[in-house]
């Protein structure tokens, strides 16, 4: 968390769950997967570690904001988050930033269909001391990629360990557009192989949100991640 020196924030360090020294029989027969999952065993980790910090928002009552180690945070974020935090109290989960190699989709109701972001290739990465545009608002966020820095609510967390437990192999839809200008587009699948892909499937059903403009991000360095796809 060096990127975070001069945020005014106290984190509390969690070692996360070594996948490759999980019994993957275990999971099973404790109803954290079905026999049907084949996630790797890094994103086996990165699945117990969140779920276990869920499961600790849940014992003990209270939200909790979830960094994973490459987060970089605004340097108001501890302001920021708290602001946001107030305005929506019936919150089950927020997300001060996502993955931005990959589409996300928002519900901005009123009648219209779901709204999908693409940001273009070449963007600049988060800066934690660059101005923000404008005043964070908090977006209803259906489909995302990559957790890196998120809060949960206990009713939340209990929603979602409800939602995804046993975690099987389902694919989550995602939709894509067609070449040219216009709005053609066809939904296709979002192959599950990772809690963010299984999380998706159930943010439409409950109170999800995303802070735009980002509150965090992440630097996403596919060629150094433990989860790869093959």
């Amino acid at each position: 968390m060096e990127a975070n020196k001069d945020v005014r924030i106290d984190i509390e360090m969690f070692d996360a769950i070594d996948g490759n020294i999980i019994s993957k029989n275990t999971l099973i027969q404790n109803r954290i997967i079905s026999d049907q999952n084949n996630y790797s065993p890094a994103a086996l980790g990165c699945l117990v570690s969140h779920l276990t910090l869920w499961k600790q928002a849940v014992d003990q009552n209270s939200q909790i904001t979830i960094f994973e180690d490459d987060a970089v945070l605004h340097k108001d974020f501890q302001d920021l988050s708290r602001s946001l935090i107030e305005e929506h109290a019936d919150f089950d989960i927020i997300f001060w930033g996502c993955n931005t190699d990959w589409p996300i989709e928002l519900a901005v109701g009123a009648g219209f269909s779901s709204v999908t972001l693409l940001c273009g290739p070449g963007e600049p990465r988060f800066s934690p001391m660059t101005p923000l545009m404008a005043h964070p608002k908090l977006l209803k966020v259906t489909l995302l990629a990559g957790l890196c820095s998120y809060t949960i609510s206990p009713k939340g967390a209990e929603k979602l360990l409800r939602l995804l437990l046993p975690l099987g192999n389902e694919d989550t839809k995602i939709r894509i557009f067609k070449d040219g200008l216009g709005n053609k587009s066809e939904t296709i699948p979002w192959i599950n192989t990772g809690i963010d892909v299984a999380l998706s499937k159930h943010l439409m059903n409950i109170n999800s949100y995303i802070s735009f403009p980002f509150i965090s991000g992440s630097k996403n360095e596919w060629n150094k991640s433990s989860i790869q796809i093959f």
